[in-house]
């Protein structure tokens, strides 16, 4: 008998410790470390507790729940604080679909902004479905990917439209030069020869105004007019 009491008085003990530790480490204040106004998903969070809270598992959700976030790093600060450091997805670039103020990401993620951002590059199609916080069109991607690669060769691409019946990017350098890049083209390798066939003409002091990327070899067509197959 006296050992059932000293069982039951232990266990009593037990439970109402871990009961005040539960409740000293309740989950009470969330500090959010972001620009986005609005973070779905923090429902899960409601009346949870900082020992029994998988930091992972909680990031892994979010991010699914907000794909306009680029990454979640969640820290503990005991005994009932959480902080939360996210990454928001920056837009690049600009997509012209009749829809304003639609923009894409470095990873292909649509983006909305009430902000207008005139100096970012445009690209420009049409015919498709698009929607924000979704991965955008291969086109819109692809796009994107030449717009990057002339960057690295410091060309700067000003806009780019795709175009469906002749399957051709047609871009714009800032300098107004005019370039018809075919779909199934490597932006990395008509991006390095552009810049190769851009410092040629340049050292002989030659200006172009358009390059045809359709063909074997590249056509150039000069300020002038004159056109010239080049190779590289």
């Amino acid at each position: 008998m006296l050992r059932f009491f000293i069982v039951s008085f232990v266990f009593i003990v037990l439970s109402l410790l871990f009961l005040l530790l539960y409740q000293e480490f309740q989950l009470r204040t969330l500090t959010l470390l972001t620009t986005e106004s609005k973070l779905n998903g923090l429902n899960i969070l409601n009346r949870d507790n900082l020992l029994f809270i998988n930091e992972k598992e909680v990031s892994s959700y979010l991010m699914k729940s907000n794909p306009v976030i680029k990454s979640i790093k969640i820290r503990k600060k005991f005994p009932q604080t959480m902080i939360m450091q996210i990454e928001d997805r920056l837009p690049v670039a600009k997509i012209i679909t009749g829809i304003d103020n639609m923009y894409i990401d470095n990873d292909g993620i649509i983006l909305t902004s009430n902000n207008n951002y005139p100096s970012f590059p445009k690209i420009i199609v049409s015919n498709i479905s698009i929607g924000p916080n979704k991965k955008a069109d291969w086109r819109v991607i692809k796009a994107l990917s030449f717009i990057n690669e002339a960057r690295k060769q410091s060309i700067i691409i000003e806009q780019i439209s795709a175009d469906d019946t002749s399957n051709v990017f047609s871009a714009i350098t800032s300098n107004g030069m005019i370039i018809l890049i075919p779909y199934d083209a490597d932006p990395m390798i008509k991006a390095s020869s552009l810049q190769v066939i851009i410092l040629r003409f340049t050292i002989v002091g030659k200006n172009i105004t358009k390059l045809d990327f359709r063909f074997d070899k590249p056509v150039v067509t000069l300020s002038n007019g004159e056109k010239i197959s080049s190779s590289f």
